[in-house]
Formats: C-alpha cells, sequence, structure tokens
C-alpha cells in the first residue's frame, strides 16, 4: 500500500479514537450504516444484514419475542404447538395452503425452513436461492399470515397433537435450575403429554392472540437483496397489521424480586461431586452507549477476576469454580457462582471460602494488575475473532430480543482501548460491596456427604449478609495468574515454511464455476478447485478417484490399517519435528482411504492465518517421499487389532516396499484427483498455488493386479429396526439397484428424486395424516466401486406405534410408489425440491470440499449450479415412473 495512504488511514483511525474517548461516557450508540433497521408505527421492526449471506442464498428469519418461558401454569407447550400450527393454513394460505406454497418454491421441511422455541425466542427461518424475488415475495406474504392470521383447524390441530406428543417422547428436555421457587419451575418448554393432550385448539388461539403481535416481532433478512424493493414490501405488508391495543409491560415474570433457596439440587453435569450454586439476581442492562457497555464489561471482568480469586484462595477444597454473568429471563441477569468441592469438602466450609474472597475484596479492593490481566485477555480474545466488519445475524436477534446495539468490531476495539485506560480499582467497588445483597437463588443437595444439619437458610443468608464484614484479618491477596487459562488460536509472525526453491508452473486453463469457485488446470495433470470467501473454512484436500478396490485384495487391509505411517515426515523434518511444525502452525493432518477414494487433507484451526504457510506445509506432505523404517512398520502390523484377526497375512520389506509405492502413486496422481484449496483466499492465491501446489512432481498409477468383474444387474430390499432410547426405534426401508455397467449422473438424479418423494409421502402420510412419526429423512447415493444406487426412506415413531406404522408404509406409500404413481404435479415439486436443494447448498464447504469433487471424479465433469439445474429439469416423468417401478420393491426384505 501507498505509503502516504497508509499514513493517511493510520490517522483517521487515531482520530477516531480520540473522536470516541472525548465523547464516549454518556453517548449514545447507534445501528452501523451496514444494517437496514427500522421499526414500524405499529410496533412491528425489520432488519436487512447485506453482508452476513451466504453465496447463491438468501435466509428469511422471523423472530418472535414470546418464548416457552412466558407461559402460565394452564398454558404449558402451547407456544411449541403454535410452532407447529404455523405451517397448517392461514387467512390467505388456507388447509395444506402453507404448505403447497412452500413446495412449490422446491422448498423442503427441516433442510430448507424450520422453526424452534427456545426459552426466551420463538424462529421461524427459510432459505431461498439469492435472485428469485418471487420466492422472496411469497415468502414475506407467508410471514405476514403467521404474525396476524392464522387459522387452526380443528382437524389440523387434532393430527399436530399426536405429533407433539411423539417429539415430547423422543425428547430429553431439560429444566433449568433456577426456575425453582417461580411459577414456571419444572417448565421444559414441552408440556407433559397429560398437558398437551388436555389444551384445546381455543386456548390455543387464546395465546396466539395474546402474544403474537406486531411488536412482539421482527423479521431479519440475511443477503443481498434489492434493499429499495424489498423494503416497499416489508413496510405495506407488514405495516398494515393492527397494533396492539393493551401491550404487556414485561411478557416475562421478574426473577430479581425473590430468594430462593432449594436442597435438592444435584448438577447434571457431575452427579458425582458436590456442588453449591450461589446465584445473585438483578435487573439487566441494554447495552446502547459507552456507560453500560462499561458497566457490562465491569461485570464480566469482575466474573473472571472472582472465579481466579476463588480457585487460588484453597487448591486443596475447591475441585472447579466457575463464575459467570448470564441471563435466563429478559430484564433479569444473575451473578452465577458455582464451587465444586473435593475430598468430601462440607457445604459450610465452601460457602466459608466464598465469604472470605469477598470480605478481603471489600476490605482491599480488586488490584490494577488482575484487572489488567483480564481486561488484556477479552481484548485479545475480540482480536482473535478477525478483522471484518460484517454485523452478523445474531447480533440483530440480541439487539430485537434485549435492546443491545450491534457494534462493528473497529468501534468496539476503540471501546476497549479506552476502558483499558481508564478503568481502576474504584470501578468495582459498587458491584463488590453490593451484589450479595441482592435476591439469590442457592441449590445444593441435602442428600450430598458435604451437608451438614446446620447448612440451613437462615445460616446460608446470614453468612452472606452483615457476616462478611465480620470476617477477621487474613493476609492481603496477591494476584497469580490462572493455571489453565483459555488458548486463543492465532499464529503469527511464524517463519516460513521451507520448501524446495522452484519456479512456478503457469497455469494453463482457468474455468470460472460460481462466485468465488473456480478451477486451475495444469499441463502437469494437476487441477486445482479454488472456493475463495470469508467464511470458507482454511483447508486444502487432495481426493483421488482410486481407493481400495484400486489394489491387489490381499494388501488393502494392510494398507489401510498403515496408512497414517507414510505421513509422519515430510520435507527433511523427522516424527517429532514435523508433529511440532503442524502444532506451531496449528495445522491438522488426515489421511483417509475408502474402496472408492483416496483423501489427503490439511486443515487450520488458527484465527489469524497466512495462508502460504498452509500451501507450503501441504508441499512438503505431498511430495514426501518417506518410507518409514522396516521394524516400524512390522511393530505396526503386528500391534493392530484388524490385522491380528487375519492368519493368512505374511509382511515382509517387499510388502512395506509395495505400501510405499502405493501410498506415492494415490497421493501424486493428479490426473485422477482434484486438489481443493479453500478459504478466505489472499489476492495472490493463483501464483501461490502455481508455486507451491504445482511445481510438486506427479506420478502415473501403476496398472492394478486386482482383477476386476463386471457387476450383474439386481435390485435389493431391506427394513431394518434401530433402537432410539428405551420407547422409540428408527425404521429404514433401504433398496438398492445394481447395474452391470457404470451407472449416469441422470440416473443418480433419479434416485434423489425418489428419495425426495419418500419423504414427502411419509411426511403426507404418517405424519399428517395419521400423527404416528416425529422426526424422518430419506438420502440417495452410490457405491462406485459396485455400480450400485441406493435409496433409504426412515422415519422415527414410537415403540407401540412401529408395526402400525410399518403396515402403513408398505400399503399407503410404498405400494402406489412401486406402480409409479405420481402425478405431473408431484413430479414438478419433487423435481423442485431436488433443483432447491443442489442451487442453496451449492457452496456450503461441506458440498464444495467432498460431495461435488467426488462427483466430478465419477462424471468427469465439474458442473455449474445452471447445468445442475438444466440436468435436473431435463428429467422426464416417464423415466420418473419407471424409476419408481424399478427400486421400490415392497414384495421381499420387510419380513
Amino acid at each position: 500500500m501507498n505509503m502516504f495512504f497508509l499514513n493517511i488511514k493510520k490517522t483517521i483511525i487515531s482520530l477516531l479514537f480520540i473522536s470516541i474517548s472525548a465523547h464516549s461516557f454518556g453517548q449514545k450508540f447507534f445501528m452501523p450504516e451496514s444494517v437496514i433497521y427500522k421499526k414500524l408505527p405499529n410496533g412491528f421492526s425489520y432488519y436487512l444484514l447485506p453482508d452476513d449471506g451466504e453465496r447463491g442464498k438468501i435466509t428469511v428469519h422471523l423472530l418472535s419475542s414470546v418464548g416457552s418461558l412466558v407461559e402460565a401454569p394452564n398454558e404449558r407447550g402451547v407456544g411449541h404447538f403454535i410452532e407447529h400450527m404455523v405451517f397448517k393454513g392461514s387467512k390467505n394460505f388456507p388447509g395444506e395452503g402453507t404448505m403447497k406454497e412452500l413446495d412449490k418454491m422446491g422448498l423442503r421441511i427441516g433442510r430448507d425452513y424450520n422453526a424452534s422455541v427456545s426459552n426466551t425466542l420463538t424462529e421461524y427461518h427459510i432459505n431461498l436461492p439469492q435472485d428469485n424475488w418471487d420466492y422472496l415475495q411469497q415468502t414475506l406474504l407467508l410471514m405476514k399470515d403467521w404474525v396476524s392470521d392464522l387459522e387452526m383447524e380443528e382437524e389440523s390441530f387434532k393430527v399436530e397433537q399426536k405429533v407433539v406428543i411423539e417429539e415430547i417422547r423422543k425428547r430429553n428436555s431439560s429444566v433449568s435450575p433456577y426456575l425453582i421457587g417461580t411459577p414456571l419451575e419444572g417448565h421444559d418448554g414441552l408440556g407433559t403429554e397429560e398437558q398437551i393432550n388436555s389444551i384445546t385448539s381455543e386456548e390455543v388461539k387464546t395465546f396466539y392472540h395474546k402474544y403474537y403481535t406486531p411488536d412482539n416481532v421482527a423479521l431479519v433478512i440475511q443477503g443481498k437483496v434489492n434493499e429499495k424493493k424489498v423494503i416497499r414490501f416489508i413496510e405495506s405488508t407488514f405495516g398494515q397489521i393492527p397494533a396492539k391495543k393493551n401491550t404487556l409491560e414485561n411478557k416475562y415474570i421478574d426473577l430479581t424480586k425473590k430468594t430462593v433457596i432449594d436442597s435438592t439440587y444435584v448438577s447434571s453435569f457431575k452427579s458425582n461431586v458436590p456442588s453449591l450454586v450461589l446465584a445473585f439476581k438483578a435487573p439487566s442492562v441494554a447495552i446502547t452507549s459507552y456507560e453500560s457497555f462499561k458497566i457490562n464489561y465491569i461485570d464480566y471482568l469482575f466474573s473472571m477476576i472472582l472465579e481466579n480469586r476463588l480457585m487460588t484462595f484453597s487448591d486443596d477444597d475447591l475441585n472447579e469454580t466457575n463464575v459467570m454473568i448470564s441471563e435466563i429471563l429478559p430484564g433479569s441477569m444473575m451473578y452465577n457462582i458455582r464451587m465444586q468441592g473435593k475430598n468430601q469438602i462440607s457445604y459450610s466450609k465452601m460457602l466459608d471460602i466464598f465469604v472470605k474472597v469477598i470480605a478481603e475484596a471489600r476490605k482491599n479492593g480488586f488490584s490494577q494488575e488482575e484487572i489488567d490481566y483480564f481486561l488484556d485477555r477479552l481484548i485479545k480474545k475480540n482480536e482473535a475473532e478477525g478483522s471484518d466488519e460484517i454485523i452478523r445475524f445474531a447480533a440483530a436477534q440480541k439487539h430485537f430480543l434485549t435492546g443491545d446495539t450491534p457494534l462493528l468490531k473497529m468501534d468496539r476495539r476503540a471501546y476497549f482501548k479506552e476502558l483499558q485506560e481508564t478503568i481502576t480499582p474504584e470501578d468495582f467497588k459498587s458491584v463488590l460491596q453490593n451484589f450479595t445483597d441482592y435476591h439469590k437463588t442457592i441449590l445444593y443437595d441435602r442428600n450430598s456427604v458435604s451437608f451438614t444439619s446446620d447448612f440451613q437458610g437462615s445460616y446460608i443468608l446470614s453468612k452472606l449478609g452483615n457476616s462478611i464484614n465480620e470476617v477477621g484479618d487474613f493476609p492481603k491477596y496477591v494476584f497469580s495468574e490462572p493455571k489453565g487459562g483459555f488458548m486463543i488460536r492465532v499464529a503469527k509472525n511464524l517463519s516460513d515454511i521451507e520448501v524446495p526453491q522452484n519456479n512456478p508452473l503457469a497455469v494453463y486453463r482457468k474455468k470460472n464455476l460460481g462466485e468465488g469457485l473456480y478451477l486451475l488446470e495444469f499441463k502437469n495433470g494437476m487441477s486445482v478447485l479454488v472456493n475463495n470467501a470469508p467464511t470458507v473454512k482454511a483447508q486444502i484436500k487432495l481426493i483421488s478417484k482410486h481407493g481400495l478396490s484400486t489394489l491387489p485384495e490381499n494388501d488393502t487391509l494392510i494398507f489401510k490399517q498403515t496408512l497414517a505411517l507414510f505421513n509422519k515426515t515430510f520435507g527433511g523434518y523427522d516424527e517429532k519435528q514435523a508433529s511440532n511444525l503442524l502444532r506451531e502452525y496449528m495445522f491438522k493432518l488426515r489421511d483417509d482411504i475408502s474402496p472408492a477414494h483416496y483423501q489427503l487433507e490439511l486443515t487450520s484451526v488458527a484465527k489469524s492465518l497466512e495462508y502460504k504457510h498452509l500451501l507450503q506445509a501441504f508441499h512438503l506432505i505431498l511430495g514426501s517421499e518417506y518410507m518409514p523404517e522396516w521394524s516400524a512398520f512390522k511393530e505396526e502390523v503386528k500391534s493392530d487389532r484388524e490385522l491380528k484377526k487375519r492368519s493368512n497375512i505374511e509382511i515382509d520389506e517387499d510388502v512395506l516396499k509395495r505400501m510405499y509405492a502405493y501410498n506415492q502413486e494415490f497421493k501424486r496422481n493428479f490426473k485422477d484427483a482434484y486438489i481443493y484449496v479453500g478459504g478466505n483466499l489472499p489476492a495472490n492465491i493463483d501464483e501461490l498455488i502455481s508455486l507451491y501446489l504445482a511445481t510438486i512432481k506427479p506420478l502415473d498409477l501403476s496398472k492394478s493386479n486386482r482383477l476386476t468383474t463386471l457387476s450383474t444387474e439386481d435390485n435389493v430390499s431391506k427394513y431394518i429396526e434401530e433402537a432410539r432410547g428405551k420407547i422409540q426405534s428408527r425404521a429404514s426401508f433401504n433398496f438398492e439397484k445394481t447395474y452391470a455397467r457404470n451407472y449416469t449422473f441422470k440416473e443418480l438424479l433419479v434416485a434423489e428424486v425418489i428419495s425426495e418423494y419418500g419423504y414427502q409421502r411419509i411426511f403426507d402420510v404418517l405424519r399428517k395424516k395419521h400423527g404416528l412419526v416425529y422426526s424422518s429423512g430419506t438420502s440417495a447415493g452410490g457405491k462406485v466401486e459396485e455400480n450400485t444406487l441406493w435409496v433409504s426412506l426412515r422415519y422415527i415413531a414410537d415403540n407401540t406405534n412401529l408395526l402400525k406404522a410399518k403396515n402403513i408404509m408398505i400399503n399407503e406409500i410404498l405400494k402406489p410408489m412401486s406402480k409409479g404413481e405420481i402425478s405431473n404435479e408431484e413430479i414438478a415439486i419433487i423435481k423442485a425440491k431436488l433443483a432447491g436443494k443442489l442451487d442453496l447448498y451449492f457452496y456450503d464447504d461441506e458440498v464444495v470440499s467432498d460431495v461435488y469433487i467426488k462427483r466430478a471424479l465419477k462424471f468427469n465433469k465439474l458442473f455449474t449450479v445452471k447445468e445442475l439445474n438444466k440436468l435436473v429439469n431435463s428429467i422426464s416423468n416417464k423415466r420418473i415412473r419407471e424409476g419408481l417401478k424399478s427400486y421400490i420393491d415392497y414384495s421381499k426384505g420387510f419380513e
């Protein structure tokens, strides 16, 4: 960068800091310019986050600040029930209209849209293609109805009752111990079977009209949209919803008004360790100014300092102590102290330790040294989160729920800097002196060995009251750093990794495949798929189309079990040096082999990464010609459990040489492989690839001695039941079709269409019609080495319903499918869902770095989104019906 402009940039940053320092105390925070936010006159809020989207898609969220903990005892589970009823019809999309509209957009429940209810939030989201205004418009119209115009017909209500009960049986819900002694005690958000069976549709409607009002909901759109067009539509659509006349001042109970002491508490994490919980409750403060920002971080620092002091007070008595600032309900925060004892320490002694630590701190205050240390830790943790200035969905959601203003990282760092220069021990005196006077929740277990008869409510409250100030003199606390501490994964100022000096190999061909996705081809046969986006995981991976099926059969198990030996040293580093290098740079090396593919990948877990180092290390690993010592190889073979089972395996040094040759060929046979380079990549990534990857010497794969036999066409059907807990099981209906030749990509797509249709039928029949299943799933794929395609249709049901569900599955779903019974409208919907899946998740890390490449190795082509959609659209209705008849054979294998 030009030094003149660099100096200007530094000056601007300095002036910014001076400005913040001069005016920050009491200064109100404003929404960052990158976020479009507005609250309409009726109370409805919306947020547009153009920088927070994923490539190729947008996500529309409808948020409600009504969570399950607004429910009165007679309303248990109603909030969750409404989340189910949202998809059961509304004023403008009656009956099946909501689901049909989502179907027509090619969206599948669970994958492309879903909903959830937590203690303080209900959230609905829909993923859409990025540039489809019609879909976005329909989505907003649907969500408008969800806010104010649900139908809740009695028939749908009865079916959904069954589904919710199945969910209750399936889930192991947790209950917050901090709700003990309140009207919410024991509430897990779902309710009980008895409660769900007893509620009526009218009660659910009453709850809905009471809480689903524009002031309780907000819309958040992640991703790039036509902002002016979307804003006009949002305001005209949601602005017409009538404002609520009688707004509740606070939907949630105030936990700060009552002290609760409970002696039946057992930690869900370490039930065998005595735990004493002291939670001091106070009103929470929204972060809307520097003043509230400072108060918030004083609380955080207070918790960190107190935790360290408690742990260093007596190592012999306390096994672990955690002090956190948390908010259970809106408006109620708490200083949450969890003390875990050891050596059969009594609760009285644990409480005595706490009292002494607080008494000493009140007398002498916190030291500047410990304040600076923990503030520096907070700042470093903030810096390790990267430098992008994107306001994420979580920040918008928090603003809606708590009022906290989202902050850019540069602003947060400036405020931290000011905090670092101005904070003193005086800032902690108020919280130190007053927090034990707040109402409390005290939890312990009277059946624990730590319990003594004197440890009762009056004793505890007395110790936490004036007794703290009456503790005798003892030595002044001397700060010591925490023993464990947390690790910030940052690798900075590391020297280059030494690699052989080579002239870069020029790119022979470059092909664009999508946004930030392209292919580099080199004349030595190497093909590199580059995936460049800020959110992509830093990773380099080689995937070869040759796997264990390439090898002679007698060598496959030996090679698989000894594979890791061949990458323990590389580039002149011995085993210890190589391990240290990977650890120093925070790299993780993994190799894997299956019948169809060999994979070698190097990933980085560092928060800050110079990508050149990852390429240099991969160059050494991939180009390594290391052969293990015979003694080490022999020992590995002798000690391996799988190899011990094979009495016919004989090894000598010739076996080692063969394994070494296989490893070299798999790693450096670039003609039948792709190298994937992904991450938030530097501008000169192509040059770096040309220098560090393309210069690796290639090897050709030698001809295998393995005899290959042509498959014979066959169809196999299987039914499998697997226990899922004590009262439920998963039922799987699996279908395989083996070809006497290599199957085509279009044949694989037909299998996926059948899978999508199977999912739809299970949802329509077993869930919507009969209410027998809560969870279902389907999938399709291929076994490359066997020329076999498969389809799997699955659901989870209560054990008492398994036989009934199986019979319905066979008679109402599989039989019609096996006859090719599917309407043209259904085919159009299912093809749209398959195209939608390929489109919406095209850029996902796991897809691009794995599925996408393996598909290209099988079918000799890296497809673009448009090409994938064209292929799906080209599948004829006749071919789909023939596919159903070919795959779905229910007459055998389902006994």
